[in-house]
């Protein structure tokens, strides 16, 4: 009865994003609402063997076992869905030749259960209706464990070469996802028979809901960079810093005739136009001097911390050298984009300056 008490916490803690964001369709989303449900699917299996096991009678240990093979299914597809969803989360572009190899260690899991009423070696089932494991079981959990190994170096090397605060916390939610279960399953050594290990990954999920969402808030959906309401939300600490003696710049950039490429090509043509802009601002602020935003419509911005004029000079120029022209034919429905050229203003914050004012 404990663990099934345990059990509703860890489906109720995954139903409330599942619920509350059914209409999102988006490709991040769609991912996690997998790993999600497969994990609900998980904790409710897990759930119906602890109440049968131990269990006497007619029927019991033919319930128990067949609830035992579907929590080893969901087990291994919970790791691999969450593993296919951490790549996507990190960009982690994977070789087209090397993406079966993602589903070697779930197919093995797989292949080891089938055998499992032949050898036994996955699990037994015993006279007096008790689970217990098998010989090979804990080559199985190994072999498993390689998602979260996986995933964790990947999540590190992604920090390591993280260029901006959204990146670096993307890296930071992800290892916490994978640190959580690691505590969960921890616990669950220590204190026999807690289960903990699904709860707190759960948990995990959950954060990277919270993150997902906060994304969508902060983040412009079409270019990727930060939106003006992130901006809005930063502008007190902002002033708060220049207070305290940085000098802080904003570098605003409009693009000129940029309403012909709606008008001639289309709104599509535009949409990637604006999104090879923002790639632009991206670019020229990868050594970390700089955080771009898109401002709205045609406007972006740049905000400086202690940087000169001259150095500002040089930004403003690398990014006029490097503004697209052309869009990329696989990039893009219109092969050429007429000339866009941007136009430049940038002041000083100053302590005091109302937001209106600024943005």
């Amino acid at each position: 009865m404990k663990y099934f008490q345990i059990g509703i916490v860890g489906v109720a803690v995954l139903l409330i994003p599942l619920i509350s964001n059914q209409h999102d369709t988006s490709r991040d989303w769609r991912s996690l609402r997998a790993t999600m449900i497969a994990t609900i699917c998980d904790l409710l299996t897990e759930m119906m063997c602890w109440i049968v096991d131990g269990q006497t009678y007619p029927g019991a240990m033919a319930i128990n076992t067949f609830f035992a093979y579907w929590t080893i299914v969901f087990q291994s597809l919970v790791a691999v869905l969450w593993f296919s969803y951490v790549l996507q989360l990190l960009d982690w572009e994977v070789p087209h030749k090397y993406r079966r190899l993602i589903y070697l260690p779930f197919i093995y899991n797989m292949v080891d259960l089938a055998l499992n009423p032949f050898s036994n070696a996955r699990f037994i089932i015993t006279a007096a209706n008790r689970y217990t494991l098998g010989l090979l079981a804990p080559l199985d959990i190994a072999v498993t464990s390689i998602y979260v190994l996986s995933a964790t170096f990947m999540a590190f090397i992604k920090l390591k070469h993280a260029v901006n605060a959204y990146e670096k916390h993307s890296c930071y939610v992800i290892i916490a996802s994978i640190i959580l279960p690691i505590i969960g399953m921890t616990l669950q050594w220590v204190f026999d028979g807690s289960y903990l290990l699904l709860i707190f990954f759960a948990i995990g999920l959950l954060c990277i809901f919270i993150n997902i969402q906060n994304n969508h808030i902060t983040m412009d959906s079409l270019t990727g960079i930060y939106n003006r309401a992130y901006l809005l939300v930063q502008y007190d600490r902002l002033i708060k810093r220049v207070r305290q003696g940085s000098a802080m710049f904003m570098l605003v950039i409009d693009v000129n005739e940029f309403k012909k490429v709606n008008d001639t090509l289309g709104h599509l043509a535009g949409d990637h136009a604006l999104m090879e802009i923002a790639g632009v601002l991206r670019e020229t602020c990868a050594d970390g001097n700089g955080l771009p935003a898109r401002i709205g419509g045609d406007e972006f911005c740049v905000i400086y911390e202690n940087i000169d004029k001259g150095q500002l000079d040089a930004h403003i120029g690398k990014s006029t050298k490097t503004w697209p022209r052309t869009t990329k034919a696989e990039r893009s429905p219109c092969p050429v984009l007429p000339l866009i050229s941007p136009k430049f203003q940038f002041f000083a914050f100053a302590p005091g300056q109302a937001r209106q004012s600024v943005l």
